[in-house]
């Protein structure tokens, strides 16, 4: 069985695989749709890692096979495994 940990920082690959592509989309315009979406993907990826940094591609080729891979990867972590984590721990 996989950690959390393990499966937030799946979904933190998937998301800046995302923002990589709804930049690329946007063609570099600071005011196209795409570039917007991506800054708020990478708002969503900073409060799950706020030191994270772009590792290898991931192979979807999409925005939404991206969002759908974070999704289904944060839909495996459980209530159980965030509270023991002994990073977050207060």
């Amino acid at each position: 069985m996989r950690q959390t940990i393990d499966w937030v920082a799946e979904a933190v690959q998937s998301l800046l695989a995302a923002a990589a592509l709804a930049d690329d989309r946007g063609h570099a315009d600071v005011f196209s749709r795409w570039g917007a979406m991506a800054d708020q993907i990478r708002l969503v990826v900073s409060g799950l890692d706020p030191v994270a940094v772009p590792g290898e591609a991931r192979p979807w080729s999409s925005v939404n096979g991206c969002l759908t891979a974070a999704l289904e990867a944060l839909d495996r972590v459980t209530t159980l495994d965030g509270a023991t984590m002994g990073e977050f721990d207060v």
